[in-house]
């Protein structure tokens, strides 16, 4: 196993670094390409536009989700590894609990840029990378084991009297 198996967050918050440090790129440069040769159902950055039509007499707003194209190629690399890692970290509950905390968090991010996948109609279609762990029956069981383990063992430390003692001489 990997030096990275066990830091989540790395290829997670690179992912989010790229799409930071590139964001004046893609709305300034790539999206004007993009709409003069008629892509105009292309966001290269933001997700939602908001649109107001007219349908039978009435106005409409709705919001159409277009498809986010540079952070849709960056997610497969992210879904395959954790594909693969995730089977070696059942035997590790500690960073299996990571990694889940660290791709929910990732999600939120991308969500609270209104990240929408291709073809999804709403941002509620998109369940984010945690579905890749959570949606698996096994995988969600052994997470779900190991917070039960680490909530068990905490609840028995804190009732420790040389613990508590400890942990209020080094830091308090």
């Amino acid at each position: 196993m990997g030096f990275g198996s066990r830091q989540p967050e790395y290829p997670l918050s690179h992912v989010l670094n790229l799409l930071t440090s590139h964001e004046r790129f893609l709305s300034e440069d790539v999206q004007p390409l993009l709409d003069s040769y008629g892509f105009t159902d292309v966001d290269a950055v933001v997700s939602p536009s908001w649109l107001k039509g007219v349908q039978g007499g009435k106005w409409l707003s709705w919001c159409r989700f277009q498809q986010n194209e540079f952070t849709s190629q960056l997610l497969p690399p992210l879904e395959s590894r954790l594909r693969h890692q995730i089977p070696q970290l059942l035997e590790m509950p500690p960073v299996l609990a990571h990694t889940v905390y660290q791709t929910l968090d990732f999600d939120a991010m991308l969500k609270s840029r209104d990240y929408a996948p291709r073809g999804a109609v709403s941002l509620d279609e998109w369940h984010g990378l945690s579905e890749i762990i959570l949606g698996n029956k096994a995988w969600f069981n052994s997470w779900l084991e190991g917070e039960r383990e680490c909530e068990q063992s905490i609840g028995s430390w804190s009732s420790n009297p040389a613990l508590i003692c400890l942990v209020d001489f080094l830091f308090l």
